[in-house]
C-alpha cells in the first residue's frame, strides 16, 4: 500500500509504473512475474520477496504503444535510460531484454559509456552512464546518493558527519548500540569500539 500511495502521488505530475528489476545472478533468462491484462496498469505485489522482474509487462506494452503511428504502423523508438549513478539502469535494461546485456554492479561507475540494446526491431533502448549535476565539488547530496566511490574521497568523516545532522540522534544511539556522543569524531569512536 505504501506503493501505491506514492504511484499515486507521483501520477498527479508524470506518468508513473511501478517497476522492480530482477535481482537474478544468471547470466540469461532472467525472469519476469506474468501479470494478466487486468493487472498490467496495478502496482505489482511486492509484498512477497521475488528476484522476478515485475512490471515489466505493462513497460512494454507502453513502449509498444509509442512506438505504434496513428495508422497503426510501427516506428523505431529511442528510450534513453538516465539517472544518477547506480541506481539500476542497467538492470532495468537486463530485466526487459530478460538476458544479461548491460553490465551491472554495486559502485558507481560500472557503465562507462553508452549503448543501445534493441528490445526489439522497434524498440531500442539507450543505456547511459550516471548523470551526476553538480556545482562541481563534492556536495553532500551526491555522497550521500552513492554517486562517488568511497575510494576517492578525501575526507570519509565528512559524509558520517552529514549523516549525523540529518538522523535522528536517539535512533543513532539505538541503531549502532553507543551512548550519548558530542561530536562526529566520538561517535565513530563509539562505533569502532
Amino acid at each position: 500500500e505504501i506503493a501505491e500511495s506514492w504511484i499515486d502521488y507521483l501520477r498527479n505530475d508524470f506518468p508513473t509504473l511501478a517497476f522492480k528489476a530482477s535481482t537474478q545472478t544468471q547470466r540469461t533468462n532472467l525472469g519476469q512475474a506474468k501479470q494478466s491484462e487486468a493487472d498490467k496498469s496495478a502496482v505489482p505485489d511486492t509484498s512477497k520477496p521475488t528476484k522476478e522482474c515485475l512490471g515489466a509487462d505493462a513497460l512494454m506494452s507502453i513502449l509498444r504503444k509509442f512506438s505504434t503511428t496513428e495508422a497503426g504502423a510501427r516506428q523505431t523508438i529511442s528510450v534513453g535510460i538516465i539517472g544518477y549513478p547506480n541506481v539500476g539502469k542497467s538492470s532495468i535494461i537486463n530485466s526487459l531484454k530478460r538476458a544479461r546485456v548491460a553490465n551491472v554492479g554495486n559502485t558507481p561507475g560500472v557503465t562507462k559509456t553508452t549503448q543501445e540494446i534493441f528490445l526489439d526491431a522497434h524498440i531500442r533502448l539507450v543505456d547511459s552512464p550516471g548523470i551526476v549535476f553538480s556545482s562541481g565539488d563534492m556536495d553532500s547530496d551526491i555522497i550521500l546518493r552513492n554517486c562517488v566511490k568511497v575510494e576517492t574521497l578525501e575526507d570519509t568523516v565528512a559524509p558520517v558527519d552529514i549523516i549525523l545532522k540529518r538522523c535522528n540522534k536517539q535512533r543513532l544511539m539505538q541503531l549502532y548500540e553507543v551512548p550519548e556522543f558530542r561530536d562526529t569524531d566520538e561517535f565513530l569512536g563509539l562505533v569502532a569500539a
